[in-house]
């Protein structure tokens, strides 16, 4: 078994809303929708991808409006619109976090997100600011460009906030870009618009008020069963902090929670705001695949 390589830059922080997360880790448990993977395709994983592994390197969007908002309590802020963008300071947690990944290309981690062949991205507009600003200049993102998929959505359970019952279209995201954060952005942002691919009619206009157990542990599960699945030996998915907590507490058993500490802190706090995380998926372990 090859063991667990979870590297999290600057881990801090209360734990937030772990009793929901609890929830929805009983939920995987026992759902047989999507979590409890068919014989078949089980049988096939194993056969196939018995020796091989997957890198996941998870980014959590900059700081957002919506945290900015909800740590003063400014309820106009909060509930003045749905799907909250960068803050000024959320843009240059962005920079930053380019700046690193540059300054680090050379280096063996910094090589390895370099490699990674396929960026995913949640619809919600912080995230789609934060990987547009942070991985500018990424070969995948260049040649293959931003895959939007509604799987990657903060989770909503029980109630979603209005910073994410509802993805904006693409092109208002954009146009809140330049005229939020543009100016004090060394690349303008607008120009990634052409980078993201994206149906459209599956990532936006989805209002999502609350979200049941199974639901989110449906959505976790099609995003990890997807993802090992898959071709790509390296990926990059950019996200939110709920549904990285959930992913890492469902899909770790509890040996490795025990054993490596890191894990067992990802799992139970949120991740920095431009944080980024690196976790091992083993292909031949579809339920507990996070080593």
């Amino acid at each position: 078994l090859v063991r667990l390589a979870l590297a999290v830059r600057g881990l801090s922080g209360a734990i937030v809303g772990l009793s929901t997360l609890e929830l929805v880790v009983k939920e995987v448990q026992k759902s047989k929708e999507m979590l409890v993977v068919g014989d078949a395709v089980r049988a096939k994983l194993q056969k196939e991808r018995a020796s091989e592994t997957k890198v996941v390197f998870v980014v959590r969007h900059g700081e957002s409006e919506w945290n900015v908002a909800q740590k003063s309590k400014n309820v106009v802020k909060m509930f003045g619109r749905i799907d909250h963008g960068l803050t000024v300071a959320g843009a240059e947690q962005a920079e930053g976090l380019r700046r690193r990944l540059r300054s680090e290309r050379h280096s063996r981690a910094g090589r390895e997100f370099a490699s990674a062949t396929t960026i995913y991205c949640s619809p919600l507009t912080r995230a789609v600011h934060t990987a547009l600003i942070a991985l500018a200049g990424h070969r995948a993102l260049n040649e293959r460009g931003l895959h939007v998929t509604s799987e990657l959505r903060e989770l909503c359970y029980p109630l979603a906030g209005f910073d994410s019952v509802m993805p904006v279209p693409l092109d208002t995201s954009m146009r809140r870009a330049r005229e939020a954060i543009g100016p004090r952005l060394s690349m303008p942002i607008e120009r990634g618009r052409d980078l993201i691919v994206a149906d459209e009619e599956d990532v936006v206009d989805r209002l999502v008020v609350a979200e049941s157990r199974a639901a989110a542990a449906a959505r976790l599960g099609a995003f990890v069963f997807e993802t090992l699945c898959d071709d790509d030996e390296t990926v990059v998915v950019v996200g939110h902090s709920l549904f990285f907590r959930a992913l890492v507490a469902n899909f770790a058993d509890d040996a490795v929670r025990r054993e490596h500490p890191a894990a067992k802190k990802l799992a139970s706090h949120k991740l920095p705001n431009a944080g980024v995380a690196r976790l091992v998926l083993n292909c031949s372990k579809p339920r507990f695949p996070i080593i």
